[in-house]
């Protein structure tokens, strides 16, 4: 005979000892009284089976008391409540039956959904390169001459290589399609940063939301502006994963402008080429990867600069401040832009980026971009998911993301 006292009954079914108090409460489980306390025996034991096996089969705890009473008075002498437990299984097979429909309702769709997934053609890059009509754009970020371009290896009235020279000794490469000069990088960043690949911690839901929604505010200025014959200029394209959503949005707008790429890293600016290569109408574009002091284009030629966290960047990968190189090729009256992310506290920074607290934290960051003359600053939104920015922040720091609009 068992006989057990509640703590050892609980133990032996692997749950709390509250939760036999409260089975006890429903009279879910009936136990005897022996003095001053409760011992639980054979029938116990078979009524928590009962229990728990109903509750696994979404049983409510009415539903088995219903039960539990049926069995303990008898099936054989209670027609009544032997005809009210077989409506309640029936009951029960008629809920399961319903959510097996509806589970297969939702594999059809899903299905469905993967097969028109499958079916989709991802279109191949296409091989773009500076366009023959902007060649004779290009200046000397040194003097100020034209630049002449020899060994020209031109495809689609586009050149895919070749070299740039000036007279004054300066000089670039047009490697791919991209013109290439001091201070680009032809290092691999993912090979060196393997952590950039796990998407589940660079691109939380929240940082992600976040993020975008910064992004979009960039994207309602610049469709307020008018676009036809402007020169726009992203001075940090990075992946151009963000830049190129802009792009798509502005395109639906005009391809009547032309569009300036530039970043330090090669791997990244030929990655923001091939994913704007991928749009089936385009603006003239001009790629580039360098410095951006050294750019081959004209002194204070853009009418809107843009970018996605491209200051920030650029400043951190080629070691200066940035902002006057992209300023000096602002025109006068030029709109800028950008968004950013920052923190309120220096502490936040890491240790390897505290001389970038300029930077990083927002009333530097805000003193520094409003050197330019008329600006206006537009808070985002806060996470804590660090995502992309982890390598300059601590861990739990709350990380503010904020849209910024100058005018030179």
């Amino acid at each position: 005979m068992i006989r057990l006292k509640i703590g050892e009954f609980a133990d032996k079914f692997g749950i709390s000892k509250e939760t036999i108090r409260f089975y006890v409460s429903k009279k879910l489980l009936i136990p005897v009284k022996n003095g001053s306390f409760f011992v639980y025996d054979e029938n116990c034991e078979g009524d928590l089976k009962t229990i728990l096996l109903m509750k696994s089969l979404n049983f409510s705890l009415d539903e088995i008391v219903r039960y539990l009473s049926f069995i303990r008075l008898s099936s054989k002498r209670m027609k009544a409540l032997h005809n009210e437990m077989i409506a309640l299984f029936e009951g029960k097979i008629d809920e399961v039956q319903t959510e097996i429909n509806r589970l297969q309702q939702s594999k059809d769709i899903l299905s469905k959904r993967l097969d028109e997934i499958r079916a989709i053609e991802i279109p191949r890059e296409k091989e773009i390169g500076l366009p023959l009509a902007l060649s004779a754009s290009l200046v000397c970020p040194d003097c100020g001459s034209s630049l002449m371009i020899q060994n020209g290896r031109i495809s689609n009235n586009e050149i895919i290589s070749g070299d740039i020279r000036c007279e004054c000794g300066y000089g670039a490469e047009i490697k791919e399609g991209i013109i290439v000069f001091e201070g680009a990088s032809f290092s691999d960043l993912f090979e060196e940063h393997p952590e950039w690949l796990d998407h589940e911690k660079m691109l939380p839901p929240e940082y992600i939301s976040t993020s975008i929604a910064a992004v979009n505010r960039v994207t309602q200025n610049l469709l307020l502006e008018e676009l036809k014959g402007k020169i726009l200029f992203d001075h940090g394209t990075q992946s151009g994963v963000l830049s190129n959503l802009i792009i798509e949005k502005l395109i639906e707008k005009t391809t009547d402008f032309t569009l300036y790429g530039l970043d330090t890293h090669f791997t990244l600016i030929r990655q923001f080429k091939d994913i704007f290569s991928l749009q089936p109408k385009r603006p003239l574009a001009l790629f580039m990867c360098g410095n951006i002091e050294k750019a081959p284009i004209r002194k204070a030629s853009c009418d809107l600069i843009y970018s996605c966290f491209g200051l920030q960047t650029h400043s951190f990968s080629s070691g200066k401040d940035g902002f006057d190189g992209v300023k000096s090729l602002m025109k006068e009256g030029g709109r800028w832009f950008e968004t950013f992310f920052c923190t309120e506290n220096k502490k936040d920074i890491r240790p390897e980026y505290a001389d970038k607290a300029a930077f990083l934290v927002y009333r530097e960051l805000r003193n520094r971009l409003s050197d330019i003359g008329a600006a206006h600053f537009l808070d985002c939104g806060t996470t804590k998911e660090l995502g992309e920015t982890r390598q300059y922040f601590r861990e739990n720091t709350e990380v503010k993301f904020f849209s910024y609009a100058g005018i030179k």
